[in-house]
């Protein structure tokens, strides 16, 4: 909780670097791109920031919202970042210039957590009320939205597409059907909050 990002060999379990510390409070999400040479931090300092992954350096400030950044997330093809953040927004970043290309409203509570299809078709966004809300890109138009009546700390597409996964404060998975916009599957299966 210092602000620094540290990268890890998971196989050796020993640290390969620690980045340069620019975020001023905690960071509350870490993502790579897909070709892992670079990550997006979120931070409670109201920024996410690109890094470039193979010598640290601090490509981008992402300045935008105006409370802490929750989430934040590369899309696919590693072109574009989307953030989520207390400030009740949803943003999306042109990863190569660091330059804000949209921002979507997604209600009267904070984003929490903000998750990509592998398709690129879709992103997902989870909130403090329960609200989740799926949102076709690049329009960004709201397609479905779901109430899972718990904050949602966590949220995953199945690579098919055909799922998403939310999981929070009522300790459970709710798996969602994409297609038929329903409720599939619940699996109560935690003592503590999902994250």
């Amino acid at each position: 909780a210092d602000g620094t990002i540290r990268v890890f060999d998971a196989k050796e379990g020993r640290m390969k670097k620690s980045f340069i510390k620019e975020h001023t409070l905690d960071i509350t999400s870490i993502s790579f791109n897909p070709i892992n040479d670079y990550i997006v931090s979120a931070s409670k300092d109201r920024t996410a920031k690109i890094w470039d992954g193979v010598t640290g350096g601090s490509q981008f400030t992402l300045r935008g919202h105006t409370q802490p950044v929750t989430a934040a997330v590369f899309s696919p093809d590693g072109k574009l970042v989307a953030t989520g953040s207390a400030d009740n927004t949803l943003k999306i970043w042109d990863a190569a210039t660091g330059q804000m290309k949209t921002s979507f409203d997604a209600g009267s509570k904070e984003v929490t957590s903000v998750t990509w299809s592998s398709d690129g078709k879709y992103i997902a966004s989870g909130g403090s009320g329960g609200a989740v809300i799926l949102w076709e890109m690049p329009a960004g138009i709201k397609v479905a939205e779901t109430n899972f009546k718990a904050q949602v700390n966590s949220l995953a597409i199945s690579s098919d597409v055909q799922y998403l996964a939310a999981g929070g404060a009522d300790k459970k998975i709710i798996l969602w059907s994409i297609e038929t916009k329903q409720v599939a599957k619940e699996f109560p299966a935690h003592e503590a909050d999902v994250t």
